[in-house]
């Protein structure tokens, strides 16, 4: 069985979805947990589904929704990635991008920032 932690951000949002689906139709947050359970195959707290219902605890606060269609700033992204950087996954779902170049206009630009 999974955990949420293990799962894309596309696939809680539907677990959320079905979460709010099953409490509006009268059933328990241990009844919800366990339906939960045996429909995707993911473990998920009673005191988690309880915060859901509340809104006292949204997954998605801290996270950003990262537009993946193609664009000319994916593409500078990527390019840049696969020429002089490298990205590393660090705790709680957060990644680091390293840049190493010798061209400070660039490496402003790939930041967002620019000198003034």
């Amino acid at each position: 069985m999974q955990t949420l932690r293990e799962l894309s951000q596309d696939e809680i949002e539907v677990i959320q979805k079905r979460v709010e689906e099953l409490r509006q139709g009268g059933l328990s947050y241990w009844g919800i947990s366990e339906r939960i359970a045996r429909e995707f195959d993911v473990r998920i707290s009673k005191a988690t589904v309880l915060r859901w219902c509340r809104g006292t605890n949204n997954t998605f606060n801290k996270t950003k929704r990262v537009d993946l269609d193609a664009s000319p700033e994916l593409a500078y992204i990527v390019g840049a990635y696969f020429g002089d950087a490298s990205a590393t996954e660090g705790s709680n779902y957060r990644y680091k991008v390293k840049l190493k170049v010798v061209d400070r206009e660039f490496a402003e630009a790939f930041g967002g920032h620019s000198r003034e």
